[in-house]
């Protein structure tokens, strides 16, 4: 990945497009399918159209993240809400984070630095942030083979013909601390406590998985709107979705209890194939 253009992503200060009913199902078809990596991708090529491929497979993860965060917020609000599964007892565990206060807080500058120069077992090598383009390389691998191949890819030593080797605990420790302080965002830990048996454990925010979680959820119950609207009046989807959801949920209120929504039924309505970052 060359350097420049790392950089042109990280620093970029996009503005978010706003969301509308139609674009959250834009973001849904492009993503619907696709692994998590290109979820992300698929939601923020909606988000900013402006942005080209090749900008977006730059992203770092931590930068990634807080434009889904940001994303998140436009959609849905500040709070952020979750469950977890307890690692002791198996207990079901809620969670609530403020996005701006408690994650967005924790993001870096966009003039921030990208890249340190460390001395780790002896040599000299350059670590760089990890991008939305390494983290395609390595999904689908077994994590020790990802974490080497991750590492291979985001970590020059500055001696010729030098090899990745496993680095001792102490570098490896020292590794991470660098990664997580040139991209907080890219790792984040919540502590947590089970109601139930009292463990506590930090398990990662996983941003891609909720943002995408509720973004289909969206997308699904818009869809159910339409097909009940359009059952009831005959309206197009293109005029459904035109409307306002303060529109919408007029007309869904006043529609015969026949079409009423059958929220465990979705009938979702046909689309173009998902869109494909590679």
């Amino acid at each position: 990945m060359p350097a420049d253009a790392a950089a042109s992503s990280r620093r970029t200060a996009w503005r978010l497009r706003p969301w509308s009913a139609r674009s959250v199902l834009r973001a849904w078809e492009r993503g619907d399918g696709l692994e998590r990596t290109a979820r992300a991708l698929a939601v923020l090529s909606v988000a900013l159209p402006e942005a080209s491929r090749g900008d977006l497979l730059d992203l770092p993860l931590g930068r990634r993240d807080q434009l889904l965060l940001q994303c998140r917020v436009d959609l849905l609000g500040e709070t952020l809400q979750g469950s977890v599964h307890c690692p002791a007892c198996g207990a079901e565990q809620a969670f609530s984070l403020e996005v701006s206060a408690d994650l967005l807080s924790q993001s870096v500058a966009l003039d921030a630095p990208e890249r340190a120069e460390l001395e780790l077992d002896g040599r000299r090598v350059i670590v760089r942030i990890p991008t939305c383009r390494d983290a395609l390389a390595v999904e689908g691998l077994r994590p020790t083979a990802a974490r080497r191949e991750l590492l291979r890819r985001a970590v020059a030593f500055q001696e010729k013909d030098s090899e990745l080797v496993e680095f001792s605990p102490a570098a490896a420790e020292e590794l991470g601390e660098t990664f997580e302080r040139l991209d907080p965002l890219a790792l984040v830990p919540l502590a947590l406590g089970c109601s139930g048996c009292g463990f506590e454990w930090q398990p990662l925010l996983e941003v891609v998985e909720i943002v995408w979680a509720e973004i289909e959820n969206l997308a699904g119950r818009l869809l159910d709107e339409a097909q009940t609207l359009a059952d009831a009046y005959g309206w197009s989807e293109a005029e459904i979705l035109a409307m306002s959801g303060r529109r919408r949920r007029y007309y869904l209120e006043k529609a015969p209890s026949s079409a009423a929504v059958d929220e465990e039924s979705p009938r979702p309505l046909p689309g173009p194939a998902p869109w494909s970052p590679t």
